[in-house]
């Protein structure tokens, strides 16, 4: 049954998918056009969705840019291709030999030699199919790179923006009786090193005391701005793990 807020947060987290994958598969698909621009192969369209198109217009260099009404992926089409899969378009060069005709629209051994019959110097130097090798490997190649990109600069700007989260190794509360206590610990200290080791986080503190039952830490503080030197034993402590078996740690408390 849907509640009030299921109706309200379905209809956002599925607007959200579609952002994240148009911007997803833009960043593909520029990758595929970006080198095959390079590489002076001819593209005729760059689409964004399938359907109908909801805007279209053509750029400076003949690419038609298409937004259409379906947000569910895109393609990029070069010169040549009888569809988004760069298949040779026997449109480009007239028909194939009638052997070929009436079986499948996939290319065969010698379809390209047919094509390029059918093409001038100037349309087989634009067309994917008749670039060398290793130009169209770097094409093909290029979608997935641009979305790794993608990725690295996604992480890199919420770590920028947000940072890591780490906890600080400061005491919160001190428990009565505990090893803490009879350290001299206060609530707001700050452990800055244990036995000469600099300490930066929580996890820190806390691997270091659980394996020291019994031993004498020596414990340097940051308390409102002072620098204080304290001495504290661990207490042993009967604890589960994370598979339901009993260990004994050390903790200060």
């Amino acid at each position: 049954m849907f509640t009030l807020d299921t109706l309200i947060v379905l209809p956002v987290a599925i607007a959200a998918f579609l952002v994240l994958l148009t911007i997803i598969v833009f960043f593909h698909e520029y990758g595929h056009f970006s080198v095959a621009r390079m590489f002076g192969i001819r593209v005729e369209v760059f689409a964004i969705g399938f359907g109908k198109s909801l805007a279209r217009w053509v750029d400076k260099k003949g690419t038609e840019w298409r937004i259409s009404v379906l947000p569910f992926g895109g393609y990029v089409k070069f010169f040549g291709d009888a569809g988004p899969a760069s298949n040779p378009d026997e449109s480009v060069s007239g028909e194939v030999e009638e052997k070929h005709q009436g079986t499948t629209q996939f290319p065969r051994p010698g379809d390209e030699n047919e094509l390029a019959r059918h093409l001038t110097a100037e349309e087989r130097a634009e067309c994917f199919h008749f670039k060398p090798l290793w130009n169209r490997a770097a094409v093909v190649a290029a979608g997935p790179i641009a979305n790794f990109i993608l990725a690295v600069v996604i992480f890199w700007g919420l770590l920028m923006t947000f940072g890591k989260l780490v906890g600080e190794p400061r005491v919160s509360a001190v428990v009565e009786n505990s090893a803490a206590e009879q350290a001299g610990f206060l609530p707001g200290d700050l452990i800055l090193e244990i036995n000469g080791r600099k300490i930066e986080t929580f996890d820190q503190l806390r691997t270091i005391t659980s394996l020291s039952t019994g031993e004498r830490l020596e414990i340097i503080v940051d308390r409102a701005g002072d620098t204080l030197a304290l001495t504290a034993i661990p207490q042993r402590q009967t604890q589960q793990d994370g598979f339901g078996n009993d260990v004994d740690v050390g903790v200060l408390g």
